[in-house]
């Protein structure tokens, strides 16, 4: 089986707390007769801090698309290729190992990607396949471990998969959107990249990946999209998506059922992407999980915020770090993201 290596997760340098972005909120909704309300909605979030790759006055201060369009990609890559770097470090490779590329990244736009940016600071081979990932969203994380792992198997000589996420969602920040949404997702997502290798060679201590489960639920594509005009990017998340949550997770569950070795199989350990509270407690009611396993997620999420796509991995290197499920334990990672989109591995600890 395909085995992940450590996770190292990489944090821009510019701490935002939430309480000082609530007090810049407050400010510009003063005359909102709906401000306390609002205020409430986003104090649910549970995100106490989060990471931004430039400071909040810079934040607010929109400078219109070509210009973040261009902060994006400048620190995307610095980013990634200085976190790419440290997780061949974890891994005890050098770019010289790397087979293959992937990258997942929503949060802006070039051509080309970031991920053909990498192979050029990175030093990478000429030669390495690259699959960028970028629309995708939240699930980009968990698709990107996916891809790897298929990768690997497509290719019998192949060793070695670098998989990197990298998210900037404060440069999409729009201070004069005042919709409901916008406002969530200004207090919800944070900045960060993570990365990691995927190996072929099952006997490397990781998380070793089997086989996984992709699901769009029908008639859920306006539940969680980007919209695009002059001024920049709108991320919006309507309300209904943790609805649509709930009516995947039945289907979800089903999977399980059908691929466990026994009708009694419930994971061990859960490597959740964070999305919010309400979408980790629908996903721990419809399995049946103890809110245990939702520890390491809970603690990112208020920790770093909703990192996108970036965020299984940070929850990954967390559980990596406490180590609290048993050796040989078996368990799920999953991810959720537009479309309404699913995409759950099957993993056990080796």
């Amino acid at each position: 089986m395909p085995t992940v290596s450590r996770p190292v997760v990489g944090l821009p340098p510019h701490v935002l707390d939430q309480s000082d972005v609530l007090d810049h909120l407050t400010r510009r909704l003063r005359d909102n007769p709906k401000l306390s309300a609002i205020r409430r909605v986003l104090e649910n979030t549970s995100v106490q801090s989060r990471r931004a790759v430039i400071p909040l006055d810079e934040i607010v201060a929109h400078t219109g698309l070509s210009k973040r369009n261009g902060l994006h990609l400048e620190h995307a890559v610095a980013l990634a290729t200085s976190t790419a770097l440290d997780a061949l470090d974890a891994a005890d490779c050098t770019t010289n190992d790397i087979d293959a590329l992937v990258v997942a990244n929503c949060t802006g736009h070039a051509l080309p990607g970031v991920d053909a940016h990498l192979v050029n600071t990175l030093g990478l081979r000429p030669t390495v396949r690259r699959t960028p990932i970028a629309q995708m969203g939240c699930a980009g994380g968990a698709y990107a471990l996916a891809r790897a792992a298929q990768d690997l198997a497509a290719h019998p000589d192949a060793t070695h998969v670098l998989v990197v996420a990298v998210e900037l969602p404060s440069l999409s920040y729009q201070a004069d959107d005042l919709t409901i949404s916008s406002l969530v997702s200004g207090a919800l997502f944070g900045d960060a990249c993570a990365a990691t290798v995927v190996s072929a060679d099952d006997t490397r201590s990781g998380l070793r990946l089997g086989v996984s489960w992709e699901y769009i639920l029908p008639a859920s594509l306006d539940d969680m999209v980007y919209r695009v005009d002059e001024v920049g990017f709108h991320f919006e998340t309507l309300p209904s998506v943790t609805d649509c949550i709930i009516r995947t997770v039945p289907h979800l569950a089903e999977w399980l059922r059908t691929s466990s070795p026994g009708p009694q199989w419930t994971p061990q350990f859960l490597i959740s992407h964070t999305g919010g509270p309400k979408i980790m407690d629908a996903l721990r009611d419809g399995l049946g999980c103890s809110e245990e396993l939702f520890a390491c997620s809970r603690a990112s999420l208020r920790e770093l915020g909703n990192t996108a796509s970036v965020a299984v991995l940070d929850v990954l290197a967390r559980a990596w770090r406490q180590a609290s499920a048993p050796p040989a334990a078996t368990g799920l990672l999953v991810g959720f993201g537009p479309g309404v989109t699913t995409v759950a591995i099957r993993a056990s600890w080796n």
